[in-house]
């Protein structure tokens, strides 16, 4: 990774099944137990920082295997908490629509031949969208010694896809085998 991204997302083929893959992954998270609180489903493997190193940034790991063709397909995503994620978006939508609601009201306090005092609420608002973007950034760049630790549990598990479309078209169609444990991809 060049940069830390928000939201790094990746796909790995690994030339095994599909079973061998998760024991693989749940034996490295065994390993690192000390760093790493886990949860290995049959088709999904999540991971999270443990809470003594946990921190408001902490980022998690959510990775589902896929069985392909070729081995096991590894479709991942290294990212915020949920709940961090849920209220950047709740405030970054409150600022854009207030600072909306100001620049409608300052249009009409100018029509009407008043002061545009309205003005400084989308000022304001864009200023805060402004700091929403740059805490992200922050909040990524204080985070990346962890999101190395994640990467580290995929790292030489097989070869990284650049091409995410065509190595997804070449999944078999599969259909829902029912559980919450069992998520798979449905082309349709």
């Amino acid at each position: 990774m060049e940069r830390p991204h928000l939201r790094p997302r990746f796909l790995i083929l690994v030339p095994a099944p599909l079973d061998e893959v998760r024991d693989t992954l749940a034996a490295r998270l065994e390993a690192a137990q000390d760093r790493f609180v886990f949860r290995v489903r049959s088709q999904a493997v999540l991971a999270w920082i443990k809470p003594p190193a946990q921190r408001f940034w902490s980022p998690s790991l959510d990775t589902l295997l896929r069985p392909h063709p070729r081995g096991t397909l590894i479709v991942g995503r290294m990212g915020p908490q949920l709940s961090l994620m849920s209220g950047y978006f709740f405030v970054t939508f409150g600022l854009v629509f207030l600072t909306v609601l100001s620049l409608v009201w300052t249009g009409v306090q100018w029509t009407l031949g008043e002061s545009p005092h309205c003005v400084l609420g989308s000022v304001l608002g864009i200023v805060g969208i402004v700091g929403v973007w740059a805490s992200s950034r922050v909040g990524v760049w204080l985070a990346r010694d962890q999101m190395a630790w994640l990467a580290e549990l995929v790292e030489g598990l097989g070869e990284i896809q650049q091409d995410e479309a065509a190595i997804l078209a070449e999944l078999p169609p599969s259909v829902p085998e029912g559980g919450a444990d069992d998520a798979t991809i449905v082309h349709g």
